[in-house]
């Protein structure tokens, strides 16, 4: 089993090197060669990106003196993104590996550790796709599926699950090892089944929660657009192994020229999320799934409200509430644990720690408020794009803000900057374990 896995990742390792080089050498040669042949239609193009920056950890009891999480200091990244492209027919292929250089330096109890390098190799995409008739398109391979306007998470989307808190400059979304049917019956109705039937190898797990085996899901997505799309609506039904199911909705409406109202809601049958639980008997704080077989039904949602503005300019808010988030006492006690000078408690802290980071939480708490300024063009200057955004706790006034700066610098190439930084006291909701980071960068296509 283990050599067949070391061959079938030295084959996509190969592959992808393949696509790499075509594309240094020359960037339209292989669509070229394709296009003489008449059959297929075929794109082959390269990002180059390079970056160097740096973090400070954020001195809490889950982390004191950067002992546990070991945030890098200083670091450099390299990145070789190919994306291949080719149709002929009914029959479509997509392709998108990413090859990943970092470099880092740490600081740990206040010594500066040796240089590390690591190299790393994902799968982004990597999918066939064909079309069964005028309605109906069949895809197979590593895909995502996304749906609805909010921007914080999706609460009924329960298997791509990544929140705004790690989507950044370098951010891409990991396809699964998925088929996907899509039923188009006309321009306003669409249906979607998705099942995600295997692990991906490369990826490790690809549960949200710490030290749950895969599980394969299904969702059955609807969507109904009204007036040529200024309103949607959408229903969402899935089903996850060992865990139950779960359902939801999301939509927006137009309310006024420029102004649009949307939201998310999902509600989940049992969790395997993981919550802290003190023995008064022993003294001692573990992390465990009190909800796991409960079929207690929880709900989250966001909602929203973005304007666009006529040049391009995009400002939103979002309210977030998650049933099944950290209460107050539930953080105190884990920050409690942390702080412990109790051996037995430190040594579970050992198993509470990788719990914590894979809670199956997207938000540790139960209530958020999101604001985002998107503006193209900044003071005229043509495709300079300036991002900002910040997520805010009401409950402790912790806060993470973000913002970063794309400049174009030739037809090909862009410029960025973006930095981020965490507020609040070292046992708040949003505090983390990132202080502040800064990345500056190029990026290159070819």
């Amino acid at each position: 089993m283990a050599a067949n896995q070391n061959e079938n990742g030295f084959k996509l390792r190969l592959f992808s090197l393949v696509l790499v080089i075509f594309c240094l050498l020359n960037s339209g040669g292989l669509s070229w060669v394709f296009a003489e042949n008449g059959e297929w239609k075929t794109d082959l193009s390269l990002q180059l990106i390079g970056g160097v920056g740096g973090k400070t950890s954020n001195d809490t009891p889950l982390n004191y003196a950067n002992k546990v999480m070991q945030i890098p200091s200083y670091q450099a990244v390299l990145e070789l993104r190919p994306e291949l492209k080719s149709e002929r027919g009914m029959f479509s292929l997509r392709a998108r590996p990413r090859f990943i250089r970092e470099f880092s330096k740490s600081r740990i109890n206040s010594n500066w550790e040796p240089f590390e390098s690591l190299g790393k190799f994902q799968w982004s995409e990597a999918y066939v796709e064909a079309s069964i008739g005028p309605d109906v398109l069949f895809s197979y391979g590593l895909q995502n599926l996304q749906w609805g306007q909010t921007e914080t998470l999706s609460p009924s989307n329960r298997i791509f699950r990544d929140s705004i808190q790690v989507k950044d400059t370098l951010y891409d979304v990991r396809g699964r090892h998925s088929f996907k049917l899509n039923y188009s019956p006309s321009k306003d109705w669409s249906v979607i089944g998705f099942a995600e039937i295997a692990e991906t190898g490369e990826m490790g797990s690809t549960e949200f929660e710490a030290e749950e085996a895969f599980g394969k899901k299904a969702v059955l997505k609807a969507e109904k657009n009204f007036s040529g799309g200024a309103h949607t609506l959408g229903f969402v039904a899935g089903l996850r192994e060992r865990h139950g199911g779960w359902f939801g909705s999301y939509g927006s409406a137009e309310v006024l020229d420029g102004l649009t109202l949307f939201g998310d809601l999902g509600a989940e049958v049992g969790s395997a999320n993981w919550y802290p639980v003190f023995d008064k008997q022993t003294g001692l704080t573990t992390l465990s799934q009190i909800y796991r077989n409960s079929g207690r039904v929880s709900t989250s949602s966001v909602l929203g409200a973005r304007y666009s503005f006529t040049g391009g300019t995009d400002f939103r808010v979002e309210w977030i509430f998650q049933e099944l988030g950290y209460t107050a006492s539930q953080i105190e006690t884990i920050y409690d644990a942390a702080s412990s000078r109790s051996p037995i408690q430190q040594a579970k802290n050992i198993e509470l720690l990788p719990r914590l980071i894979k809670s199956g939480l997207e938000l540790p708490g139960r209530q958020y408020l999101m604001a985002s300024l998107r503006i193209p063009d900044v003071f005229e200057f043509q495709k300079t794009l300036v991002y900002s955004r910040i997520l805010f706790s009401p409950r402790d006034y912790s806060a993470t803000a973000y913002l970063t700066v794309e400049i174009p610098v030739s037809s090909y190439g862009t410029s960025f900057v973006e930095l981020y930084q965490s507020f609040g006291e070292n046992q708040s909701e949003l505090k983390g374990f990132v202080g502040s980071s800064f990345l500056a960068g190029y990026r290159q296509y070819f």
